[in-house]
């Protein structure tokens, strides 16, 4: 188990549920020349905590005009919204019990990039975080 922090981990599934996120997939966001965002489910968590006063560097990438780099990261979690959220890793690793006593391992850039609904990902985060 993680030892994400409860009012995050809570505002995180919410946000995760509430429709107001687009979802792409092998980056935190991407941003159309219309301002338009599409998020992976790291990137939610790393939007709030931008909405929620972590001060975090934010910049176009120099060759993917569409990505943005939040922390000199573009695919996983920066250090600094680890910390805020109580995150153990950047990627969100998490282990379940496969079959029987049997564990792997996982991670949400995984379920995320291999076409998990945002849904399906809080019901994820609400289990093993």
């Amino acid at each position: 188990m993680s030892k994400m922090k409860p009012e995050i981990k809570k505002m995180w599934i919410d946000a995760l549920r509430s429709d107001n996120y687009d979802q792409t997939q092998g980056h935190l966001c991407e941003m159309d020349i219309n301002g338009v965002a599409r998020w992976c489910c790291l990137g939610v968590l790393t939007d709030l905590a931008i909405k929620n006063g972590v001060d975090i560097d934010i910049e176009r990438s120099a060759h993917f005009e569409n990505i943005l780099i939040f922390d000199q990261s573009s695919e996983i979690l920066s250090p600094s919204v680890m910390e805020w959220a109580g995150m153990e890793s950047s990627s969100g690793d998490y282990t379940y019990d496969y079959y029987e006593g049997d564990y792997l391992t996982s991670t949400l850039v995984e379920d995320n990039d291999n076409g998990q609904s945002f849904r399906q990902i809080a019901d994820t985060i609400e289990m093993y975080f």
